[in-house]
């Protein structure tokens, strides 16, 4: 009679295992759309934000629809989707899009969630001739309560001069692009952890003539920008603090951008 009770006690606690096992999986897969939800929205609302009204700019945005488990995007500028992640465990999502041949557009977006405050909202985009990436775009922000708020304080994006080794990135520097102009460095999300790759894709050593970080006469900054347009490191690794809630910046190295494929 004991082994029976035994046995009976035992199949009981195997059965609560089960069931227990099943909920937590049930509890993972629901957090893990709720993050994937989450990405989409953000992308969604930031999407909105870029095209502020315009009808041809929304008409040109992109739809991404949850069918499943899976999710379908369609519409965007260059109109031709080659690939789409929505990686909801990571809080990432990447869309591919080719357009009509000859260069590929490709979004990135991840929602970091720091220690604590709100999640930080990041995307990035590239543009590609043929397999060879040219420039690209990044944009942080505060995500909360479904709103979007810009976010610079937490990321600060490199320049140029904090790709060169030794630099003195003290000094404030005197010259700036106009919002609508692309930036030569170009960013890559992490589908996992929290590193994101910077590259520099070509140092302009004019641009670095025009401004006055180093504090000499325009002669002096020509020839010491000419020294590191040869010696600046394409690569530049910076880390999501999840305590801090910002990216800081990270190690140099020489590796360089990689191909589309």
């Amino acid at each position: 009679m004991k082994f029976a009770v035994a046995a009976i006690s035992m199949a009981h606690l195997a059965r609560i295992a089960a069931l227990t096992a099943l909920s937590l999986g049930m509890v993972s897969a629901t957090a893990e759309v709720g993050r994937a939800q989450s990405v989409v929205d953000a992308f969604m609302a930031w999407q909105r934000m870029k095209c502020s009204g315009s009808a041809s700019c929304l008409a040109n945005a992109y739809k991404i629809e949850r069918r499943g488990k899976k999710y379908a995007v369609s519409g965007g500028e260059f109109s031709t989707i080659a690939r789409t992640i929505v990686d909801g465990a990571n809080g990432y999502l990447m869309i591919d899009d080719e357009g009509t041949g000859g260069g590929n557009g490709v979004t990135e977006a991840v929602v970091f969630r720091p220690a604590s405050d709100s999640a930080l909202f990041v995307v990035a985009t590239r543009v590609y001739e043929t397999v060879h990436v040219q420039n690209g775009t990044i944009d942080v922000y505060h995500w909360d309560n479904g709103t979007l708020n810009p976010a610079p304080e937490m990321f600060s994006g490199p320049e140029p001069r904090d790709f060169v080794p030794g630099a003195d990135t003290s000094r404030a520097t005197g010259f700036s692009r106009s919002e609508d102009v692309w930036n030569e460095t170009v960013f890559y999300l992490p589908r996992k952890g929290r590193t994101i790759d910077a590259y520099l894709l070509r140092f302009d050593v004019e641009r670095c003539v025009k401004d006055d970080w180093m504090g000499q006469p325009e002669a002096a900054r020509a020839v010491v920008c000419a020294a590191a347009a040869k010696e600046y490191r394409p690569n530049m690794t910076m880390i999501f603090d999840n305590v801090e809630g910002r990216v800081q910046h990270g190690s140099l190295s020489k590796k360089k951008a990689p191909a589309l494929r």
